[in-house]
């Protein structure tokens, strides 16, 4: 999640608690799932408690995130409404409202909305939907105009409608073989922010167009609507398509990310990965001595601080010095720790002659898939389509690396974790 969301978040929060809306009554967050974290860690510090997360999938029933139990959306049915708040951050908040509605709970009295995640991105086939779309059909014609009038007829656009620098690595790891299946030379990648041209430069890959999220907007918009055989324009990520048809087949049969991104959005009969560009830099700053965390995920629930702090303190026993990559304030190097950031063109080559990388998933992951270093990936406890998260986001399932050593986190099965953690480091 961006600092501009994070922010929204807090502002919309503490709108709430100004008003006493979430006073003298059982508050309940509706979705496992991230921002939802940000959520209980930002009310808990105000000194409010979550009384439970409430989740449509079983296979998250009776588990924890950020010490908070998740229960079916059934256990209100023993609540006394106006006793009951249920704070909502999710794509899908129309579908919850909507559910919670038929158990008698309304909007804006007992359900609250926390971030608007759709703002265009999502499409339905209501009326109101369908009328927005038309309203704003000159606004996209125009935006896609302006584009295209800089390339050739020829030219194929692989649009990553998300900014997430994990997608934008996986995408550009499969151009060269969308470019080979498809017999085509002229393909332009078009990414939201300017990091995503240095990943993309990691695939040897010049032909790109960074545009804003309103402009993102207008081409998935488009898109959906007249057809990649009229825009030229190809949605390159699963969960973006259409009505979101792909969600339903996570981890159908072993489906991971990687899958649905490849054949399901880019069509591609093989999953073939492009090469990666050569680092020149020959002075690092990391030692083996030196392990490099990182703590924080945007599209995953974050695991508790005092989880880090255990296994850095545990770390720093065995003489290893820790740091945190941090990427701004809203990224404080954990307690016992430096910070450092890792740059996109030299990480690679650092964490070669660290002692190790431990993180949670997240898209400095995929960046980091191919190092020759010793990565362990922690994945939280969290059911996801048919199995979890770990099967449906593992970097070694989804074939970017094989060395990985991936652990599902368990809130109060800490100590084992960090034991395994320890250990793996140690071998040589």
């Amino acid at each position: 999640m961006n600092q501009d969301l994070l922010e929204t978040l807090k502002k919309n929060i503490d709108i709430l608690l100004m008003d006493k809306k979430l006073s003298g009554v059982e508050l309940f967050l509706f979705g496992m799932n991230t921002p939802g974290d940000r959520v209980i860690q930002y009310l808990t510090h105000m000194g409010y408690t979550i009384s439970g997360i409430l989740d449509n999938n079983s296979n998250n029933h009776g588990k924890t995130m950020m010490g908070v139990m998740v229960y079916t959306p059934q256990v209100l049915q023993q609540k006394k409404r106006d006793n009951v708040k249920i704070l909502i951050c999710s794509k899908y908040y129309e579908e919850m409202k909507l559910q919670l509605e038929k158990m008698g709970f309304e909007e804006n009295k007992h359900i609250f909305k926390l971030l608007e995640l759709n703002s265009d991105t999502e499409v339905s086939d209501s009326k109101e939907s369908l009328e927005y779309a038309i309203k704003n059909m000159r606004k996209y014609v125009d935006c896609y105009q302006r584009l295209v009038s800089k390339y050739n007829e020829t030219a194929i656009f692989l649009i990553c409608p998300i900014r997430a620098n994990g997608d934008v690595y996986m995408t550009a790891a499969l151009i060269e073989q969308f470019k080979y299946e498809n017999q085509l030379n002229n393909v332009i990648l078009v990414t939201i922010g300017n990091i995503s041209r240095k990943i993309a430069a990691m695939y040897h890959i010049q032909d790109i167009e960074v545009v804003s999220q309103e402009e993102m907007t207008s081409f998935t918009g488009l898109t959906r609507m007249l057809g990649s055989k009229i825009t030229r324009m190809i949605i390159a990520h699963p969960t973006h398509l259409y009505f979101n048809v792909f969600s339903n087949m996570e981890c159908f049969k072993g489906l991971n990310f990687m899958d649905l991104m490849a054949h399901g959005a880019l069509g591609l009969k093989n999953k073939v990965f492009g090469t990666l560009t050569e680092t020149s830099k020959e002075k690092c700053c990391l030692s083996n001595q030196d392990i490099v965390l990182a703590p924080y995920a945007n599209s995953l629930p974050c695991f508790r601080i005092e989880f880090w702090e255990k296994l850095v303190l545990s770390l720093k026993q065995k003489n290893y010095h820790v740091y945190t990559n941090s990427n701004g304030d809203m990224e404080p190097p954990v307690k016992g720790t430096e910070r450092i950031f890792l740059s996109i063109e030299d990480m690679s080559k650092e964490m070669k002659y660290s002692a190790g990388f431990i993180a949670i998933r997240n898209g400095l992951c995929d960046l980091l898939s191919k190092a020759e270093c010793k990565k362990i990936i922690l994945y939280p406890d969290k059911g996801m389509g048919f199995s979890d998260v770990k099967e449906f986001y593992s970097l070694n399932g989804m074939g970017l690396c094989e060395d990985a050593k991936e652990l599902i986190y368990t809130e109060g099965n800490e100590k084992d974790i960090i034991e395994e953690i320890i250990e793996y480091i140690k071998k040589v």
